[in-house]
């Protein structure tokens, strides 16, 4: 059964960096090409230098302004490359001096998008730890999670229906996110699965006539987990077991001890004349 996954994870402003299978983060030079040719690309990364237009203006060391004309085809080819640092944010002309040393006080390191304003910000590279993309308006985010969806529904023989995707996906504004999604079938047999095995339920979705529905079905808890999860589970559970096993037999002494010492303490009493 095909996956689709999607994240979110906490950048270090606080502000979030989304990833969804079934598109590159390349791809938002095309699903956004509107955000591209209304703004400046503020652009940073490994070895840039000899990338840039020379059109572009340098704003710091490794930092270019880059115009709406040559942007999003700058943005295409660094975002392709997953391995090299890159870090570019949309913005509507150059920064404020004062706003750009707050928002980027070195090159290389995550930027402060909100200080920027900034549409779109996109973090990528083996260096960092979050990878993704942030937007400034929610309904961009949309945007890019239905131009990867619309493309596994293109294989089961369907269109995306209206409706919230976030709702269809659980995307959680407020909190870090991850979850993978199973999808079968073409046409009417379509169906999208999500398993929640801690909380002992499973979600499922389909399309019909042109409208999501969804159906959540409960089972016991933990039943979803992994024949290795339970083999680890369980050998942990023996193992605490066997370790307390020992303190429990002292404990059990030490009290039988105890109870024996007031018994003969008794007796001696009883025995000894008035």
């Amino acid at each position: 059964m095909p996956k689709f996954s999607l994240s979110q994870a906490r950048s270090g402003e606080g502000a979030f960096l989304a990833t969804f299978s079934h598109l590159p983060l390349s791809e938002v030079t095309t699903t956004h090409a509107d955000l591209f040719k209304g703004n400046h690309l503020l652009i940073g990364g490994e070895g840039l230098e000899a990338e840039v237009p020379e059109s572009a203006k340098e704003l710091g060391t490794g930092l270019y302004l880059v115009s709406p004309e040559h942007g999003a085809a700058l943005a295409r080819r660094r975002l392709a490359d997953e391995n090299r640092a890159t870090l570019l944010a949309l913005v509507d002309g150059e920064p404020d001096p004062d706003v750009l040393r707050r928002a980027i006080p070195e090159t290389l390191r995550p930027w402060d998008h909100e200080r920027l304003n900034a549409q779109l910000y996109a973090q990528q590279g083996r260096r960092y730890v979050h990878r993704g993309l942030f937007f400034h308006d929610d309904r961009e985010r949309e945007r890019f999670l239905a131009a990867g969806f619309s493309k596994v529904l293109e294989e089961a023989d369907l269109d995306l229906p209206p409706g919230d995707l976030s709702l269809v996906f659980d995307l959680q504004p407020e909190g870090t996110f991850e979850a993978v999604f199973r999808h079968r079938g073409r046409g009417d047999d379509f169906k999208l699965t999500r398993d929640f095995p801690e909380q002992g339920l499973t979600r499922e979705w389909w399309i019909d006539r042109y409208e999501w529905k969804g159906e959540e079905r409960r089972r016991p808890k933990g039943r979803g987990a992994s024949l290795a999860a339970r083999l680890v589970q369980g050998v942990a559970t023996t193992a605490i077991f066997v370790v307390s096993l020992p303190v429990a037999a002292l404990v059990g002494l030490s009290l039988l001890t105890s109870k024996l010492d007031d018994v003969s303490g008794t007796g001696e009493k009883l025995s000894d004349p008035a």
